[in-house]
């Protein structure tokens, strides 16, 4: 008994000895790790990457030694209800109102496959991230990727080195100008693509009123575009342009 007691020991500290060799290994790499210019973190919000379809909105994307993050963002005050395969998910307001959006694992794919072909970089070194704002409540299970918590600093802490600094730099390089590119002009062409795309977002499916395009106030999503109903206040209803 003792022996087998001695023996499972023994087992447990070479794993243990293990994991801990691995991380230190993992961190003394990370250190001296080094990009060309700027740190080792960085951040680039609102790219209109060109695609198959014509354009697409990348809301944030995050480079880092572990990879390309590709960040879509909701926020949503509200219960949300979908799984990985659903074609659409469904936010639930406290005043019985339900909206129904695009599954966002699936819209995010879409800015997976842009990026990878405008960039020319692998698939696995894109990673998807679906961040809700702390407003949403998830009420189903979600996959790993699917958020509501501080998805920056979840970012930061991936200590995998999956990128060498030069092609770190040649990535940051490329984002950088498509982030130059994405000017004004270049939003109200995309925006007028989407229109295009999704004709039957003209009417009020509630009331008959007209749609208006209107942006998100909220900080950090202003470029966050949706449709609202010209009957406002009176009819509340709203549909996001989440095709892209």
């Amino acid at each position: 008994m003792n022996y087998l007691l001695a023996a499972a020991g023994g087992a447990l500290l070479a794993v243990l000895v293990q994991w801990l060799w691995t991380a230190s290994a993992a961190r003394a790499a990370r250190s001296k790790w080094a990009p060309r210019t700027g740190g080792s973190v960085r951040c680039f919000r609102g790219l209109i990457v060109p695609d198959g379809r014509g354009t697409t909105e990348i809301d944030e994307v995050l480079v880092t030694p572990a990879g390309v993050f590709v960040i879509e963002k909701k926020d949503f005050g509200a219960w949300i209800f979908g799984s990985e395969n659903d074609e659409y998910w469904t936010a639930a307001y406290m005043n019985g109102e339900r909206y129904r959006f695009q599954n966002p694992i699936r819209q995010n794919y879409r800015h997976l496959k842009a990026l990878e072909s405008f960039l020319r970089i692998p698939r696995p070194v894109l990673s998807s991230l679906v961040a809700f704002s702390d407003r949403s409540r998830l009420m189903t299970p979600m996959p790993r990727e699917v958020v509501t918590f501080d998805y920056f600093t979840f970012v930061e802490s991936q200590e995998d080195i999956v990128l060498s600094p030069e092609e770190f730099d040649t990535i940051c390089d490329g984002l950088s100008k498509l982030e130059a590119q994405s000017d004004d002009p270049s939003f109200d062409r995309h925006v007028d693509d989407l229109h295009e795309r999704f004709e039957s977002t003209t009417r009020c499916p509630k009331c008959g009123g007209n749609l208006v395009q209107r942006r998100s106030r909220k900080p950090g999503y202003e470029r966050n575009v949706f449709l609202g109903c010209s009957n406002y206040p009176s009819c509340k209803f709203i549909r996001n342009l989440d095709g892209t």
